[in-house]
């Protein structure tokens, strides 16, 4: 995160004074502006939370939860640059402020939020609906949806966690909602047409292009020696690209009816073709609204020995991560983080709370690590640390 130099040290204002102005700053607050303050604060606040949100006390009550301002120290600025972007500034004085100061400090291009989310903010204010009828969105080497309604990308987003050590740390990444998915997704093969058959390995961006897919995230998991590229069950547009022999691990799939499919498939139902899409991730992460990483972990592993280590991977080791799932709604919801094997990014029982956090009524991990990988219009808009 950048912060600005402290502005607070050329004002002099007290803890009463300054939730005195907060109180009195809340109380002017209009609709749009909380609506406003609300997407801003979508780099750092869960949806789960801002969706519970009515007014400007209960932001700033959150936002001090976690560390954004802290008015025992008089440090506001993520507050006061909010307020700014917001075309309050009259609200700035209220508060204690210097109003030119705070104006100019914003406008020199130091900030507290992403490029992206500012990005997003200049166009939402443009745009009163976005109707991207001929969207595509895309889902892995080995995925693609297409989208005929393109909700919503909420990009550079921060999700803060809880450590085992008791620190806390910022991992960034993008929460993406998909409406009409029975319409919209389709799995790809790595490249193009049997690339899967012909053994073609070949990066988000490059499969991608195969539909013009505006986003792209990897899915499917893969063989990364010489030898078969593509691993388990898939079915692309109803056409069978592989079947999965052994051990069925969890599954995403879209039915001939148009019904969402989560979960274990059996050889049978393999066999009947009723899918029109299907891809295989690893491990159940949330299921019907619970954390079922533990359960999932026990069927997939073939012995008590590898689930003893599996178990004991997915409550220590950082990775960057992504899923698929779906909310409430129906809607089909996806995330990707962005992480370093080891050292950055959250472990799988930290990954499957957060998405708990954020509406997920179903969702499995999907291939995640250093090929971690998400793209907007063809660009390259995460850090992923390998070169697949």
């Amino acid at each position: 995160m950048i912060e600005f130099e402290s502005l607070q040290n050329h004002n002099n204002i007290n803890q009463t004074d300054l939730t005195r102005g907060l109180i009195t700053i809340d109380g002017e607050l209009e609709s749009d502006d909380i609506k406003s303050l609300k997407f801003l604060c979508q780099d750092h606040i869960a949806q789960k939370t801002l969706e519970k949100i009515k007014d400007g006390i209960q932001i700033f009550n959150e936002l001090e939860r976690l560390g954004k301002i802290d008015t025992s120290r008089g440090e506001v600025d993520y507050l006061l640059e909010c307020l700014c972007r917001c075309h309050r500034i009259d609200l700035i004085k209220k508060m204690g402020f210097n109003q030119i100061q705070v104006k100019n400090r914003v406008e020199s291009g130091r900030s507290n939020f992403s490029p992206f989310r500012l990005l997003l903010f200049e166009i939402a204010e443009e745009m009163e609906t976005v109707d991207l009828k001929t969207a595509l969105f895309t889902l892995s080497s080995n995925f693609c949806i297409e989208l005929k309604k393109f909700i919503e990308i909420r990009i550079s987003q921060a999700f803060s966690r809880d450590f085992l050590q008791g620190t806390r740390q910022d991992t960034y990444g993008h929460f993406t909602i998909v409406n009409n998915p029975d319409r919209t997704i389709s799995v790809l093969e790595p490249r193009d047409h049997d690339g899967c058959q012909n053994q073609i390995k070949s990066t988000v961006m490059e499969t991608s292009k195969q539909k013009s897919c505006i986003v792209a995230v990897n899915a499917g998991f893969f063989e990364p020696r010489p030898g078969n590229v593509c691993l388990g069950n898939i079915i692309s547009d109803g056409r069978v690209v592989m079947k999965s022999e052994g051990v069925q691990n969890v599954h995403f799939g879209i039915t001939n009816d148009g019904s969402l499919h989560f979960g274990y498939l059996s050889k049978t139902e393999i066999a009947d073709n009723n899918y029109k899409q299907l891809i295989g991730g690893v491990f159940w992460l949330v299921r019907d609204g619970q954390n079922y990483l533990k359960e999932s972990i026990n069927i997939e592993c073939q012995t008590e020995e590898q689930a003893e280590i599996m178990e004991m991977y997915s409550k220590t080791i950082l990775s960057a991560r992504s899923a698929i799932g779906h909310d409430e709604e129906g809607r089909i919801l996806l995330m990707q983080l962005d992480g370093f094997n080891g050292h950055k990014g959250m472990t799988l029982y930290e990954f499957a709370d957060v998405l708990l956090d954020y509406g997920f009524v179903q969702a499995i991990n999907l291939d995640g690590g250093g090929s971690t990988t998400l793209t907007i219009n063809g660009t390259l808009v995460n850090h992923p640390t390998d070169k697949w």
